[in-house]
């Protein structure tokens, strides 16, 4: 989003659910909080870790970063998944099928780890609606992203026609059946 020519956008000028959210929260606990959409996400990421003055959202809560930021929340639920052009053949059976195929994700993003985490290429970009475009050219053939936002994003770049490849329902599943969430779970 820019507003002016600056790659920003301000208070009112920051819309989506994670935003309204938020407006509602700090309304009710009585704290003034000024929203300020900013891009590399990267740069905000480490902005918010250097100066105790900033806050950040929406950002995934992972295991790796429970112990960097005091956690509100969850103000929303994430399914991530790899998105392809509607019309391509690509059947996923499992995560570790994608690793044949050029995926683009979102630099520093949870999901995008998460893949890199599990040994997968991944080709990142700045800016998640960069991935929209290579998509659409060809030069990706999955998209990992979130469900919501991820289609929100595609509309907005004029791209309609998805079609969810993969849920990452195995590796939930073997995370589940591992133990795993139960801290993250019991946090909540």
């Amino acid at each position: 989003m820019s507003v002016a020519g600056t790659n920003y956008a301000r208070d009112d000028g920051v819309t989506g659910i994670s935003s309204d959210i938020l407006r509602a929260v700090c309304e009710r606990a009585q704290v003034q909080c000024q929203q300020i959409l900013r891009f590399p996400w990267q740069r905000v990421y480490q902005q918010t870790l250097d100066d105790a003055d900033y806050g950040l959202f929406s950002t995934a809560r992972t295991a790796e970063r429970e112990g960097l930021f005091k956690w509100v929340g969850p103000i929303a639920s994430n399914e991530w998944v790899l998105f392809s052009k509607g019309d391509s053949s690509i059947q996923l059976n499992s995560l570790d099928d994608a690793r044949r195929y050029r995926i683009g994700g979102y630099k520093g993003d949870a999901k995008t780890q998460f893949l890199l985490d599990r040994g997968l290429e991944v080709q990142t970009a700045l800016r998640d609606s960069e991935n929209v475009k290579k998509l659409e050219r060809g030069q990706i053939d999955l998209w990992m992203t979130s469900n919501q936002a991820g289609r929100f994003v595609a509309r907005q770049k004029g791209l309609e026609d998805l079609r969810v490849v993969q849920k990452l329902q195995n590796a939930l599943d073997s995370l589940r059946a591992e133990g795993a969430l139960r801290s993250i779970e019991a946090r909540y």
